[in-house]
């Protein structure tokens, strides 16, 4: 899974709090790196090349590497694989474009264009991560094959006029010894064992066997039919699909057919085999169909798409995904064929690359040269999540009914998936989580938050949780909502518990003052008790303001004792009713990071005149103040930060 993993966070990795998915920062300062959500249908990305996207891209790494062909250009691009953005892009002027897919050894990403007029294609290598030109070859003729990368720095690729030539690719040298003559039109390379196949679209096909540092004429067989789409390799036989709407099996070994399929409609794009003997085929009347490849029996066939399936398909989390002359990328259930998403763009420009499915996400690319990116739940969030649940992944199944619930369209769909993704996080053991949750969902009561949190303790006990941290941070906060619900025994118990389980220090708060009926035309100042109820003392305290406000508050306290109070006093400016959020972040006596925070609603009028706050960041006199009842050491006045800045005071400014 792959992706959005930073943008998929719903705890948060510094202070463990729920962090809803439409938050770009935590109240404790953490931000995502991006937005996780998208809408059914929208690519995560769309990306434009100087020409039609062409084979089949490549990931390596961080990148997505692309072909593309112009009138008289063609070229590789590299894309940044989160973004699409530019990495680098390698350009092979007055040529035809580079009609196949990029390969790549790990090192260097090898592309041959196609000639143009009376000017000869080229092969080249570039280094992967640079695109600097490591060597350079002419070629007697058009590429419009993928090369192949076989054996030990050897690469293969078959020029239209027939010759098939092998390359060194350490020293960028043809070898004469690996050079043979095939039919003219020679486009598809494969290898299986010592056995090196060469087919044209024709159908004529020669088998070369390697020999002692070279390659020697073997046999050749004749499909009696023109390819209508790339043969795929599976198990040392080719699966070539034919125009005339038969797919056959080419033993590589044998050099014979074996297997005929009369299918009844030409098939469009290539074949693909599936792990267990079954193979997806897009075929002219715009069905995909799923065929048992041993009885030729139809396990499903796909309801008609709006155009033909013009690009290869991909697999990956139980989805079959095709490229469409609609410009679309639609995705089905494997398991019987319904559509569970779709994604067009914008130009419905004709998709004519293969699809490439790499770290959770789709790739594809369009005759006019726009290439995107959707992720492999296409914004379906509820139907990833029941998948995800189904192949026991209950920890990601409830990540994503937490993100069908925020973009769902009724409050009724939003509580049956929140109360979905607290069913699958307690069947996969997440109790924290569950516990988090709760806690943020609307009207919540605290003596059940509170058997929440206490569950969860419990039930990290009896898992036999290795860490006793998250056990006491349960406790402690079950003992802070028995508090809040006037059952100070219960308090009392679970605070004894944590206490049994190890010292650490834990900061409860309580307003002391927060005015209500707010303009937010006006500054208001609030004050908060904090009283660490832990049975240790907590170093380094910086205390955080946030929410629903101009700017936030930070101020530090050195060192506080357990059992003295200490209020907060700081001005606020506030924008529009919301959550206010004090939070805090401490050490423990062994340096141990903890963090815990209360949620107050405060409710604020709007403001319909000239914003007088807009340049709040560069006002010099917002000071929050620390006002002690005891000794706590050091205290710190903080500089408030404005709203859209991500900054954390130094421990000691």
């Amino acid at each position: 899974m792959n992706r959005l993993e930073n943008a998929m966070i719903l705890f948060c990795p510094e202070c463990s709090e729920y962090l809803d998915p439409r938050q770009a920062e935590c109240t404790c300062g953490w931000r995502r790196a991006q937005n996780a959500l998208m809408q059914p249908g929208q690519p995560q990305w769309l990306s434009h090349l100087n020409g039609a996207a062409q084979g089949c891209a490549l990931r390596r790494g961080g990148n997505i590497y692309v072909s593309w062909a112009a009138r008289i250009s063609g070229g590789v691009s590299a894309l940044h694989a989160e973004t699409g953005q530019p990495v680098w892009e390698k350009p092979l002027p007055f040529t035809a474009g580079v009609r196949s897919s990029p390969v790549s050894d790990g090192a260097s990403l090898y592309a041959a264009s196609s000639g143009l007029a009376h000017l000869g294609a080229e092969l080249k290598a570039a280094d992967l991560r640079s695109g600097s030109l490591r060597w350079q070859i002419g070629l007697p003729d058009s590429v419009l094959g993928t090369p192949l990368l076989a054996g030990e720095n050897r690469l293969f690729t078959a020029c239209e006029n027939g010759q098939v030539l092998g390359v060194d690719t350490l020293r960028g040298q043809i070898i004469p010894a690996w050079c043979v003559s095939a039919p003219r039109g020679a486009r598809w390379l494969a290898r299986a064992d010592s056995t090196l196949a060469v087919l044209n679209r024709e159908g004529e096909c020669t088998l070369f066997a390697f020999n002692h540092g070279s390659i020697l004429p073997q046999s050749s067989l004749s499909l009696d039919a023109a390819l209508n789409a790339p043969p795929i390799l599976r198990k040392g036989h080719w699966l070539c699909p034919l125009a005339d709407g038969r797919l056959v099996t080419v033993s590589l070994h044998h050099a014979r057919l074996e297997k005929t399929y009369s299918l009844g409609a030409s098939i469009t794009a290539a074949p693909l085999p599936l792990t267990d003997g079954s193979c997806l085929l897009a075929l002219a009347d715009h069905t995909l169909r799923r065929v048992d490849l041993s009885s030729g029996h139809e396990i499903w066939r796909s309801p008609q798409m709006p155009r033909r399936v013009t690009g290869g398909i991909a697999v990956g989390m139980g989805l079959a995904v095709c490229a469409g002359h609609d410009g679309g990328l639609h995705a089905l259930d494997l398991s019987n064929g319904d559509e569970v998403w779709s994604s067009v763009l914008p130009s419905g420009s004709p998709l004519i690359s293969d699809v490439l499915f790499a770290e959770g996400v789709f790739y594809a690319g369009s005759k006019e040269g726009e290439f995107f990116a959707v992720p492999w739940h296409g914004g379906r969030y509820d139907w990833a999540a029941r998948f995800l649940a189904a192949d026991r992944q209950q920890e990601k199944a409830g990540e994503y009914s937490i993100l069908a619930a925020v973009t769902a369209a009724s409050p009724r769909e939003r509580r049956e998936y929140f109360h979905s993704a607290l069913s699958y996080w307690q069947a996969g053991e997440r109790y924290e989580w569950s516990a988090r949750l709760r806690e943020r969902l609307p009207n919540q009561n605290a003596c059940d938050l509170a058997q929440e949190f206490q569950r969860a303790g419990e039930n990290y006990a009896l898992a036999g949780h290795p860490s006793q941290e998250l056990m006491v941070r349960m406790y402690l906060r079950a003992s802070d909502w028995y508090e809040e619900s006037c059952d100070q025994a219960q308090a009392d118990r679970c605070r004894a518990e944590a206490q049994r389980l190890g010292r650490a220090p834990y900061l409860t708060f309580s307003k002391v003052n927060l005015p209500e009926n707010c303009d937010s035309d006006r500054s208001y100042t609030a004050v908060f008790e904090v009283v660490n109820r832990g049975n240790s003392a907590a170093h380094n305290v910086l205390f955080r303001i946030a929410g629903n406000l101009q700017v936030r508050i930070h101020l530090q306290a050195e060192r506080l004792p357990v059992g003295v109070p200490v209020e907060i006093e700081a001005p606020l400016y506030p924008l529009t009713s919301g959550d206010l959020v004090v939070h805090a972040s401490y050490v423990d006596s062994e340096g141990r990071r903890w963090h815990n925070q209360k949620v107050f609603p405060w409710n604020v009028k709007p403001y319909d005149g000239v914003e007088i706050f807009g340049h709040v960041g560069l006002l010099k006199d917002i000071i929050g103040r620390v006002r002690v009842h005891g000794d706590v050491g050091a205290v710190s006045h903080v500089k408030a930060l404005p709203a859209d800045r991500d900054e954390v005071p130094d421990a000691h400014p």
